[in-house]
Order: structure tokens, then C-alpha cells, then sequence
């Protein structure tokens, strides 16, 4: 089977709705806030250090 994201989640209600129609991969702001890449790569070398 082919996973694709679903985009564009923003409220948990979205969320179980597309899990109850077997939707398995997803992002949205519900997730996280578009960010930068400098953010990205902090993040990254935050969670490589731990």
C-alpha cells in the first residue's frame, strides 16, 4: 500500500476523521508551525546532543 500525507490537519477533529477513513500519514499545523531552516537544524542538533 502507498503511503501518502494527508495535508492541512488543524484540529483534532480533522484528525480522527481521517484516521476513522484510514488515513495513516499526515501533517498540518496541528503538528507543527511551518518553520525555518535554521530552526530545522537547531532542532536536529538539539535532538542529536540528547
Amino acid at each position: 500500500m502507498q503511503q501518502r500525507p494527508v495535508e492541512g490537519v488543524e484540529t483534532p477533529s480533522q484528525f480522527k476523521m481521517l484516521i476513522g477513513l484510514g488515513c495513516n500519514s499526515f501533517q498540518g499545523y496541528l503538528f507543527g508551525r511551518p518553520q525555518s531552516a535554521e530552526q530545522v537544524t537547531y532542532a536536529i542538533k538539539e535532538c542529536a546532543a540528547t
